[in-house]
């Protein structure tokens, strides 16, 4: 029997919703993002390759990417792998920091009604994915292994937990 093309049980939903909320192992966009300051996004960590500011941009820059591949099936081509990091540093001023934080908060709303839409056939191949479904795994994913980036480099230079909370173990 086929899985329906928006099914909410299938595991893939799972992980991103898991994701995007910050359940089980993952935490939340909104929960990594909150209490950033232009200061500590564009703090350097010793023998760390990214700021946070950095790492925003590269996840914006690929949600957009996974993005556009369940809508049309298409992939985007990206040349090079530094075409992927679109920020430098840091932000220039604060209203931009928050502009990024709200596009990437955005991402995940905007995917949450797309995934849960009935016209989203995500049984089909898409790009060279096998299945949509397998597109929302790698997004889930990509977004969860960079907040997790995000997360230690806020360790790292004393500015953890974030005001909404966090696990201190």
């Amino acid at each position: 029997m086929a899985v329906p093309s928006n099914s909410l049980s299938h595991p893939a939903f799972e992980a991103f919703f898991d994701g995007l909320y910050g359940k089980n192992a993952h935490i939340s966009p909104m929960n990594a993002l909150d209490g950033l300051t232009t200061d500590t996004v564009s703090f350097s960590a010793s023998n760390a390759p990214y700021t946070i500011w950095e790492i925003i941009g590269h996840i914006i820059f690929w949600q957009d990417w996974f993005e556009h591949l369940l809508k049309t099936g298409e992939r985007r081509p990206v040349p090079h792998a530094e075409d992927g990091w679109p920020y430098e540093g840091g932000p220039k001023t604060q209203e931009s920091l928050e502009a990024a934080c709200t596009r990437l908060i955005k991402y995940t709303q905007d995917m949450e009604v797309q995934l849960l839409s009935p016209d989203m056939d995500l049984t089909q191949p898409k790009g060279d994915y096998a299945t949509g479904f397998h597109v929302v795994q790698a997004a889930a994913n990509h977004m969860s292994y960079h907040l997790g980036q995000i997360m230690l480099l806020r360790r790292m230079e004393g500015n953890y937990p974030p005001p909404s909370g966090g696990e201190t173990w």
